[in-house]
């Protein structure tokens, strides 16, 4: 355009040219966001990545595909401490009942007080050793009743009662944090580890 002589273009034909050549660069340019916009373009010229409705849908349904996975794995969570703490609470029926069994067979002294054998020696629930009257009356009564309750079993029932509800009350504050919001692949590892003990604990009773 500058080798050409003056008057060879025409007066206003510029400022034509360069507002066509505007509206063109525009409309192209809006002809793309709305590509972009629909996600109908692979191109990111006009709006970011995240902008794109087909990356704004692949990030909705991985997100909708983690929150899945997180729901049933806390729902699996849920029935595993389920069953485990209904092993629990039955194990501590029976260990009651084998506790008031204990209680009952063991010797009575006559103001009340229960007495249980320990080897050649006799103590009552405070875990004292009797002496003096307190230990004739018991060994008479030993005599008369040579299956009374020792107190070895005595103390056995209770270390089982107190370990179960030690493992109960465990699993259960993990369950109140995994429900919270916690981290669930860590409350069930540990779960696997209450299962064992459980298992351990309860085979230990048998025993």
């Amino acid at each position: 355009m500058l080798t050409l002589p003056d008057g060879a273009i025409p007066p206003g034909w510029l400022t034509g040219f360069f507002a066509r050549r505007a509206a063109l660069i525009h409309q192209q340019d809006s002809n793309e966001l709305a590509l972009e916009l629909s996600g109908d373009s692979s191109l990111h010229l006009m709006i970011f990545r995240d902008m794109d409705p087909k990356e704004k849908l692949r990030r909705k349904e991985e997100e909708d595909r983690r929150r899945l996975l997180a729901e049933q794995e806390l729902l699996e969570y849920r029935d595993r401490s389920d069953r485990l703490l209904a092993r629990i609470e039955q194990q501590q029926i029976i260990v009651e009942k084998h506790r008031k069994e204990i209680e009952d067979n063991a010797l009575k002294l006559h103001d009340g007080r229960r007495v249980y054998v320990d080897g050649n020696q006799y103590r009552d629930e405070q875990g004292r050793v009797l002496e003096g009257r307190d230990r004739d009356e018991a060994a008479a009564l030993h005599n008369e009743k040579p299956n009374a309750s020792t107190w070895q079993d005595r103390q056995k029932t209770i270390e089982e009662a107190d370990e179960l509800a030690r493992l109960k009350q465990k699993v259960l504050n993990d369950r109140q944090e995994a429900e919270r919001g916690g981290d669930v692949s860590a409350a069930n590892a540990r779960l696997s580890g209450y299962e064992k003990e459980f298992q351990t604990s309860l085979e230990t009773t048998r025993t």
